[in-house]
């Protein structure tokens, strides 16, 4: 990040601060100026925004039907294709629509766009995305994200019928980036069924280790907790899937490390039956 970015943004989250100080300055020579009109409101297009998440949603928030099933894709780790032709400036109001918000969450750092490609840039904002899916604004999709303890617990419990149900219930919903039955969408559901994980793991996708790359390496947080390997398959079966984890030793990178507690989990998706 530039260290224009970074003044925008320390602007942004501290405005009203900002605010007071040209306020006190305009009043100290004389009455207030247009330069002073501009300045506060451009630091009031942004408004003024507390909390680990907000400034994430404060852009999101102008048409989450439009930006939804992006953010969903960009937490998986994904890039957005889309056509950004004017930049978005401070003092031009509300963003109005994706592309408008879009621009502005590029403008103030949250957002990375190279080539026609959007992405979410560091892991640290990819937390705050993450966090953002459980806002009540994303309604149905914010439950689901609220739910999605139980399928840690099944997981660790290995109780995988109830894993399957979960799994069944995210791929049922209305969005629809998971409607397509490929490994792709599977990923965004088993994103959206672990999300609350990360509260207890640091995950990580697609992952370089023994003689191939992991779909899911779920290191925990803490000691006593297993790290969960899982990968994913159309049309085969989950046996086929943990065969693929021994077969491409995917534990020994971990073995390495010292890791003694690791729980292989398979997940297959038949597009026939349409079923986890």
């Amino acid at each position: 990040m530039t260290m224009w970015k970074r003044i925008v943004i320390f602007f942004t989250i501290h405005a009203e601060a900002v605010y007071r100080t040209f306020y006190l300055w305009q009043n100290a020579y004389g009455g207030k100026d247009k330069t002073f009109e501009k300045a506060s409101d451009a630091l009031f297009a942004t408004g003024t925004r507390t909390g680990k998440m907000d400034e994430v949603l404060f852009f999101l928030k102008y048409n989450i039907g439009e930006v939804r099933d992006d953010v969903i894709k960009m937490v998986d780790g994904s890039s957005v294709w889309i056509n950004i032709e004017k930049e978005y400036t401070a003092g031009q109001g509300h963003p109005k629509n994706r592309e408008e918000i879009y621009s502005a969450m590029i403008i103030y750092g949250l957002l990375s766009y190279s080539d026609g490609e959007l992405r979410i840039p560091n892991k640290e904002l990819m937390i705050e995305f993450q966090n953002a899916l459980e806002d009540d604004e994303f309604g149905y999709v914010a439950e689901l994200v609220h739910n999605s303890s139980a399928v840690l617990e099944a997981t660790l419990n290995k109780k995988g019928a109830i894993v399957a149900s979960y799994l069944h219930d995210v791929r049922n919903s209305e969005l629809p980036i998971l409607k397509y039955n490929d490994e792709n969408s599977l990923s965004c559901v088993v994103t959206l069924a672990y999300l609350s994980a990360r509260n207890k793991y640091k995950v990580e996708r697609e992952e370089k280790s023994g003689k191939g790359f992991v779909d899911f390496i779920f290191y925990p947080r803490r000691k006593k907790l297993p790290c969960i390997i899982l990968e994913l398959k159309a049309d085969a079966t989950p046996e086929t899937a943990v065969a693929q984890i021994r077969d491409k030793e995917y534990c020994e990178k971990l073995k390495k490390e010292n890791v003694t507690h690791i729980l292989a989990v398979g997940i297959n998706y038949d597009t026939k039956k349409k079923e986890h």
